[in-house]
């Protein structure tokens, strides 16, 4: 009996003890199902953020406008490249500069890289300029902007030096071909860039390449080279033409005097004498101080002093005749003078 009814009062707790966990297992099903439910419905920012992830890995979000410079520092008149990115296709883009970041006036300076750079099909551009003349070194920056003003962008460049680079000649001019002059930079990249060198005629485009370089050093400078005329050059004026790598960088020396080379003296060249028979000549005999003259001479004195002697007898004759003339005609005129007294005292008687 006991036995009984204890078996029938542990079989009724059994079966309401199954119930109790029943239905705490369905309560506690009940309450998460709810908390998940108002969770989801109290975290709507986070759910946005979700929905944003999904929508930028299924969407690409366009990049901004960007412009890079290389090189990004240097001396004034440094050669920039400009390369821009992400600009709106067939934009055009004015380029600026200013030494604060905020590219605004009164500082904004405009850049003059003619024509102005426009953005192709792609959003690029890319365009070439001197670095203009700063009055102070460090950072300055290039401003970018469409002449919309839509789109715009910013970047830096270090100017190291107020001054150009520069290139001075130590050895004194003028040169001939072959001989070596010594030159000299200035202002020009900082650490291990190379320079080469070519000389350049007066009023040419064209230029002849040097074969020796140089190497700039940690303060901008290069070390003096040598540098040897080449014995090709027509003599003219030329100017010494100092290129960095990249072509970022370029300097010119004043004007070269190149001289032409002398021309050498040719140098005889002894040729061989044949060897002769030696003829020995009889020597004449010495002429006398007292040899007479020869007759061709002395036939012309006697003809002088004939010529001579007849001219003077021919003259003295002359004289004597004139002389006798005169005197004839004296005697003859003499009588007539008594006859003509006769005829006058004649008259008077």
């Amino acid at each position: 009996m006991h036995i009984g009814h204890a078996s029938n009062r542990w079989q009724r707790a059994s079966g309401w003890l199954i119930i109790f966990l029943v239905a705490s297992v369905v309560a506690m099903i009940g309450l998460l199902v709810e908390g998940t439910a108002t969770q989801a419905l109290g975290s709507t920012p986070h759910r946005q953020s979700i929905q944003s992830a999904l929508l930028s890995t299924s969407t690409p979000v366009p990049s901004s406008p960007a412009i890079s410079p290389t090189p990004d520092q240097g001396p004034v008149k440094t050669q920039v490249t400009l390369q821009g990115t992400s600009w709106p296709a067939g934009s055009q883009v004015l380029l600026s500069y200013d030494n604060n970041p905020d590219c605004t006036v009164p500082n904004l300076t405009e850049l003059s890289p003619d024509p102005k750079p426009t953005a192709g099909s792609d959003g690029t551009f890319s365009i070439s300029f001197p670095w203009p003349s700063v009055p102070q070194t460090g950072l300055w920056y290039i401003c970018a902007a469409t002449n919309d003003g839509t789109a715009s962008s910013v970047a830096s460049f270090n100017v190291l030096s107020v001054s150009p680079p520069s290139l001075t000649i130590l050895t004194k001019g003028p040169f001939m071909p072959g001989e070596t002059m010594t030159v000299q930079g200035q202002n020009w990249f900082p650490g291990g860039w190379s320079i080469s060198f070519a000389l350049q005629p007066a009023k040419s485009t064209g230029s002849f390449s040097l074969e020796e370089t140089a190497t700039s050093l940690h303060n901008g400078t290069f070390t003096p080279t040598p540098i040897t005329i080449p014995n090709y050059l027509a003599p003219g004026n030329y100017t010494l033409v100092a290129t960095m790598e990249q072509q970022a960088l370029e300097a010119r020396s004043s004007t070269i005097s190149i001289l032409a080379t002398p021309t050498p003296t040719p140098t005889a060249t002894p040729s061989p004498t044949p060897t002769s028979i030696i003829t020995v000549t009889p020597t004449p005999p010495k002429k006398s101080l007292t040899q007479p003259p020869s007759p061709s001479h002395h036939i012309s004195g006697t003809l002088l002093a004939l010529l001579i002697i007849s001219g003077s007898m021919a003259f003295s004759f002359a004289v004597i005749g004139a002389a006798l003339l005169i005197y004839l005609l004296r005697s003859r005129s003499r009588p007539s003078a008594p006859l003509a007294l006769e005829r006058f005292d004649e008259a008077d008687g």
